[in-house]
C-alpha cells in the first residue's frame, strides 16, 4: 500500500535535556554500605544513555519487588527489614512459570527509598516485567531528580498525555499497570478523551487533527477501518504525535519509514506479514494438495491469490508476497474482490463484492487452482468462501493475520466444508488460555477482582490495548528522562531486547534501526473444526505447528507439519 505524505519529513519537538538519571545498584558485596551511599550521591558520574543499556549491563539492577523489604531495610509494615540476600521466586499462573530474581539489602546509611517507587526486574538477563517481550530493565530513577520537565508537547514534569481512541473496559487497569511497572522518570501516563468516529480515511484524518489540539505526546489504538488505519497514524505524524498501531493493517515498512520517528506498530507490517504466507506456500509447492477437498487431494498444487480493492484508498501493495512466490517459481492465478467499509448487505460486502467473489470462485475452479491464498478482510473472506461453497469448490485456503483471518471467532462461523481446509500464518503471539495471557495478568495485578467475560471486548479488546501500550511504555522507558519523539525512536531501535525462551512461545522483539514493527516473525497454523475456542467457547480452533514455534524469513522447512494431529493449541 503506497500512501503519499507531505513533502519533507516531519520533525520532532525538541526540549531541554534532563539531568542524567540517578542509579540505585542493588548488589551484595563487601563494600555494600559504601556502594549504596555512593549510588545516592548527586556527584556520581552519569550512566550511559538509557537507550543503550544492554541486558548484561543492568544485571546488577535487581531492585526489591514490592512484596519484599526495601533497600533501606524498612519492611512492608515499616517496622523491620531484611538482613539482605538474593531471592528467587517462581509464580505459576495458568500453568506457566515465571521466575523473578531480586536482591534485597540489609540496613545501610542513606535516605529511605520509598518502597512503592522501586521497580523490580525479572529474569536473567533482567527485563522490566514478566512478559517475555518486555524491554531490558533500567536503573531506578529517583523522582526527586530533575527529569527535564516539558521535554516535548504532551510531556510535563509529572505526566505524559496519551490518547486511546479505541478502549475496552480494562484500559484504566492497563494504564495503572504500565505506570507501576515501567520506569517513567517521575512522570505518569494519563489518558485524554479521543474516541473513534466514522469509518473512512477522511474521518480518520479529522480525528487525528482534533486530537492534536489536545496537546498529547502519543496515541495508541484506533478503530477498525478495514485495513486503512494508517491514514489516522499518518495524519498524527504530520502533527508530530507519536503513535503505536494495535491492529493488522495494509501499511508497509516503507509507509512507516516515511513518517519516522512518529509511527510504530506492534505487529509486523503488511509486507512482512504477507511475505510469511508466500514463504509458507513455497514450502508446500510441488506436492499434492493433500489438505483440499476430495477433488484435489491427489492433484499437484496450483496456487491462486485473491486481494482486496478499495474505492477510497490505494489498493494493498502485494509485491512482497508476489516476490516470495516468484522466488520458488510460483505464478499464482490472480483475482480481486471489492472491500466496502459500510454496507447494507453486511460482511463488508456490496453487490459488486458478491459478483466478484462468485467470479473468483469460478475462475479458480475452472483453472484448476487447488490452493487459494486469501488476502482479504475477514468480512470479505466470508463472502468469498460462501461463493466457493455455492460452487462446490473446496480448495486449500491459505490465510494470514492480515486482516483478522486468524481469529477463532471469525472461523467458527464458517461451514466446515471450507474451514477444514484452512491453513496459514499468524503474526500474533500464540493465543493462550486466558489466565496465561500477559494482558490478563497485567489487569489482575492491579485489579485482582476483575472478572473475565467471554467477549471480544475483554479478550481481543484488551489485547489490542495491552500490546501497543507495552511498545509505548518500552519506548518511553528506553528514551530516558529527556522524552521526545526522537529519543523515543532511538530508545526502541537501539535497545538490546532480552527475548528469553518462554513457554508462551512469544515472538522475538526485533525492532532495530530502520524498522518500525516491534516484531516480524510468525507461526504456522491450521484450522481444526472439531476443537473448541478457549477465548469464546465457540466450536473449532486454530492449531499451531510445533506448538507455535516462531519462524523468521527463510526458515520454513519443506514439510512444515500442517494438519498433523493431535491439535497443538497450548
Amino acid at each position: 500500500m503506497t500512501i503519499q505524505t507531505e513533502a519533507g519529513r516531519p520533525t520532532g519537538q525538541g526540549g531541554k535535556r534532563a539531568a542524567a538519571p540517578g542509579v540505585l545498584f542493588g548488589v551484595l558485596a563487601l563494600t555494600l554500605s559504601v556502594l549504596v551511599v555512593t549510588a545516592l550521591q548527586p556527584s556520581q558520574p552519569p550512566p550511559p544513555p538509557v537507550a543503550e543499556y544492554a541486558p548484561e549491563a543492568v544485571q546488577s539492577v535487581k531492585d526489591a519487588p514490592p512484596e519484599q523489604a526495601s533497600d533501606s531495610g524498612i519492611g512492608e509494615d515499616g517496622t523491620g527489614g531484611s538482613s539482605g540476600g538474593a531471592t528467587t521466586s517462581t509464580t505459576i499462573l495458568g500453568g506457566l512459570a515465571t521466575t523473578t530474581t531480586s536482591t534485597t539489602l540489609g540496613p545501610a546509611a542513606g535516605p529511605v527509598i520509598e518502597q512503592t517507587r522501586v521497580r523490580r526486574c525479572v529474569g536473567d538477563p533482567p527485563r522490566q516485567t514478566e512478559d517475555p517481550q518486555s524491554p531490558p530493565c533500567v536503573p531506578y530513577f529517583d523522582p526527586a531528580q530533575d527529569n527535564g520537565g516539558e521535554t516535548s508537547v504532551g510531556v510535563t514534569k509529572n505526566e505524559i498525555r496519551i490518547a486511546m481512541p479505541s478502549r475496552s473496559n480494562t484500559f484504566e487497569q492497563l494504564r495503572r499497570y504500565v505506570n507501576s511497572r515501567y520506569e517513567m522518570y517521575g512522570r505518569q501516563i494519563t489518558f485524554v478523551d479521543g474516541g473513534c468516529f466514522g469509518g473512512s480515511p477522511s474521518s480518520a484524518r479529522n480525528l487525528a487533527d482534533s486530537l492534536a489540539k489536545k496537546k498529547i505526546f502519543g496515541v495508541v489504538t484506533y478503530c477498525d477501518i478495514k485495513g486503512s488505519e494508517f491514514f489516522f497514524y499518518e495524519q498524527l505524524a504530520k502533527n508530530r504525535i507519536v503513535s503505536v498501531a494495535d491492529k493488522p493493517s495494509l501499511t508497509t515498512e516503507a509507509d512507516y519509514a516515511r513518517v519516522h520517528p512518529y509511527a510504530w506498530t506492534y505487529l509486523p507490517t503488511y509486507d512482512k506479514g504477507v511475505r510469511h504466507l508466500g514463504e509458507l506456500a513455497c514450502s508446500m509447492a510441488g506436492a499434492n494438495a493433500t489438505n483440499a477437498g476430495p477433488a484435489y487431494v491427489a492433484t499437484k498444487r496450483k496456487f491462486g491469490l485473491v486481494t482486496a480493492t478499495y474505492d477510497d484508498a490505494p489498493n494493498p501493495d502485494t509485491s512482497a508476497i508476489i516476490a516470495a512466490l516468484k522466488g520458488c517459481g510460483v505464478e499464482p492465478v490472480r483475482a480481486e474482490v471489492k472491500q466496502e467499509r459500510d454496507s447494507a448487505i453486511g460482511q463488508g460486502a456490496s453487490q459488486a463484492t458478491v459478483q466478484q467473489s462468485q467470479a473468483a470462485a469460478l475462475r479458480f475452479r475452472d483453472e484448476g487452482v487447488t490452493t487459494v491464498l486469501v488476502l482479504l478482510h475477514s468480512e470479505v473472506t466470508k463472502q468469498l468462501l460462501s461463493s466457493f461453497d455455492g460452487q462446490g469448490y473446496q480448495p486449500e485456503i491459505g490465510i494470514t493475520t492480515y486482516l483478522y483471518n486468524d481469529f477463532d471467532l471469525f472461523f467458527s462461523g464458517l461451514p466446515p466444508s471450507q474451514s477444514s481446509h484452512a491453513f496459514g500464518v499468524s503474526t500474533w503471539n500464540k493465543f493462550l488460555r486466558v489466565a496465561d495471557e500477559p494482558w490478563y495478568q497485567a489487569v489482575n495485578e492491579v485489579d485482582p477482582g476483575h472478572v473475565y467475560q467471554y467477549a471480544p471486548g475483554d479478550y481481543f479488546g484488551t489485547n489490542f490495548e495491552y500490546r501497543p501500550l507495552q511498545v509505548l511504555a518500552a519506548g518511553i522507558q528506553m528514551a530516558g528522562p529527556n522524552l521526545t519523539p526522537e529519543t523515543f525512536a532511538a530508545g526502541l531501535q537501539k535497545a538490546k531486547w532480552p527475548n528469553p525462551n518462554h513457554p508462551s512461545m512469544a515472538g522475538r522483539v526485533t525492532v532495530s534501526p530502520g524498522t518500525h514493527s516491534y516484531m516480524e516473525d510468525a507461526a504456522a497454523i491450521w484450522w481444526d473444526p472439531s476443537g473448541n475456542s478457549p477465548e469464546y467457547g465457540t466450536s473449532g480452533n486454530f492449531c499451531y505447528v510445533e506448538n507455535g514455534k516462531r519462524r523468521s524469513f527463510g526458515k520454513y522447512p519443506r514439510d512444515t507439519g500442517l494438519f498433523q494431529r493431535p491439535c497443538q493449541r497450548f
